[in-house]
């Protein structure tokens, strides 16, 4: 289960390592994606899902870290086999294997809201730097933890984006990973005096080419830049890319 830094070009920060487990919660499970796989030398189409946790561990601001899992393969001849990936983080999730009636059908919607406890190290390589949950295990009594509610589901932001699209103002990006806790730059909050920490998909398209142009190069600038600077910076070089 990793989350990367910098995965589009921009400087997200990570995860923090912990030293033990954290609690965590489920607050999404994403439709179903298609990609491309390349597995000895053949190249096929494949579509997968992915969970996302939400964790207690806060960043400077207060706002809690998200961390999206592997991609789940859900189109294969048994998705939940016993030694798929799948079946095996839902044995840790659950705190037990499925039941007979589980594995006759199993609603992946069922986690929503499902506390689990985590464990996360960093990996580092010429790609970046990594959050990995290097541990899954289910919540005990008395350890569960409530979605903050800032989180917005991957299902929700696409819906939203598409209305966006059709009233011609910013466009959809493209899955981005991280300018915001597990969204793309639309989601990201733009902190600057006069917008009330307002998303930038909430802002017309006049606006972010404003700020485009007139904030991003001040923010660049800056010598010190806070992580909600970074953030931004990251954004906003994503949406010049596409508007």
């Amino acid at each position: 289960m990793v989350i990367k830094k910098g995965q589009s070009g921009g400087d997200f920060e990570p995860h923090p390592e912990t030293e033990s487990l954290v609690k965590a919660v489920i607050v999404d499970v994403t439709p179903p994606k298609e990609r491309q796989r390349v597995w000895e030398g053949k190249t096929s189409n494949i579509t997968e899902v992915k969970v996302v946790y939400e964790t207690e561990v806060e960043d400077d601001e207060g706002k809690r870290f998200c961390l999206w899992s592997r991609g789940y393969r859900v189109d294969g001849k048994d998705p939940l086999h016993e030694k798929s990936n799948l079946r095996r983080d839902l044995k840790s999730i659950l705190g037990r294997d499925l039941t007979a009636k589980e594995l006759e059908g199993f609603d992946l919607e069922m986690l929503l809201g499902k506390s689990v406890r985590v464990m996360v190290e960093h990996e580092t390589n010429e790609r970046g730097t990594f959050a990995r949950i290097t541990l899954l295990k289910a919540a005990k009594d008395g350890e569960e933890l409530k979605p903050s509610g800032s989180y917005v589901r991957v299902k929700d932001r696409e819906q939203k984006d598409a209305n966006y699209s059709k009233a011609g103002a910013a466009p959809a990006p493209a899955e981005t990973g991280g300018a915001a806790a597990g969204g793309g730059w639309e989601s990201t909050k733009v902190h600057l005096e006069g917008y009330n920490g307002l998303p930038l998909c909430d802002l017309d398209l006049e606006t972010i080419e404003k700020l485009v142009k007139e904030e991003l190069p001040k923010l660049e600038a800056k010598e010190k830049k806070s992580i909600a600077d970074k953030r931004l910076i990251a954004a906003l070089t994503e949406a010049a890319k596409e508007i």
